[in-house]
């Protein structure tokens, strides 16, 4: 992103929406302005336009060099913290009524919207990685001293949460685990949806993720059937061994008695 066609940042934003399992909002300062609030309500609007909320992705919240959550100079849980990020904050008064009564309704509308909202903090960043000119191959010897472990553990922490939530949510999959959407799935569209968002049309998710799905369950069904055949088959030939062992002992043995 970053470029200067609104329409190609905007569809890019969209992508990654729809095809990722997480979406990240880095803040610094700790706080969702408005202008992020803007962009991301305009982004959601769009799912809602395509009727498709249910392939968002789960949101972090990543405050840069927060390694403690406060509030007014108190340490705060995750929860009060992110109450505390929706809800407008204009120490200038630059915001008039209007304004502030948008602003409010697009925080409410964010936190609807998304799937889950969560926080991760990471530590303070050492001294010796604010350089530009930092090289790769020193950024990682930097990050194996002693002296940034804090925020080694606090960034491998952060990337383990993430690796964490890899799967989409569709609706009932609360009580049905099958309705999952996996990782390598959500590639199988990629495709077709770049085809969609070129063409400068909202595509439908929907649609998309639900051809993945029922080529797993074709598969599945295929699968099991199968097995189903193969160890009925195994059944019937044990069946029919067993009777035969059971005729010729009886022809061996004319006195059995049944």
């Amino acid at each position: 992103m970053g470029g200067n066609d609104v329409t190609v940042n905007n569809n890019l934003y969209l992508f990654c929406m729809i095809v990722s399992s997480v979406l990240t909002l880095v803040l610094r300062p700790a706080r969702i302005d408005r202008d992020q609030c803007n962009r991301l309500h305009d982004e959601l609007q769009r799912f809602v336009n395509m009727r498709s909320p249910c392939v968002l992705p789960h949101t972090y919240l990543v405050p840069l060099e927060l390694p403690v959550l406060k509030c007014n100079d108190q340490e705060v849980n995750s929860d009060e913290w992110i109450n505390r990020i929706f809800t407008i904050n204009d120490p200038n008064n630059i915001l008039n009524t209007a304004q502030r009564g948008e602003l409010q309704r697009k925080y409410r509308f964010i936190r609807t919207m998304m799937p889950s909202i969560d926080v991760v903090n990471l530590n303070y960043l050492p001294n010796e990685l604010k350089s530009n000119n930092i090289t790769l191959r020193n950024m990682k010897n930097i990050l194996r001293e002693q002296s940034s472990k804090d925020y080694n553990d606090s960034l491998l922490n952060m990337l383990k949460k993430f690796l964490e939530t890899q799967q989409k949510r569709l609706p009932g999959s609360n009580v049905i685990p099958a309705l999952l959407i996996r990782p390598a799935e959500l590639a199988l569209f990629m495709t077709d949806l770049i085809h969609v968002i070129n063409q400068a049309r909202d595509p439908n998710p929907d649609e998309l993720i639900g051809r993945c799905l029922l080529k797993r369950f074709s598969d599945e069904i295929i699968k099991t059937e199968a097995e189903f055949q193969e160890k009925f088959f195994a059944k019937v030939a044990s069946y029919a061994k067993s009777s035969i062992l059971i005729k010729l002992k009886l022809s061996s043995n004319k006195s059995v008695k049944i």
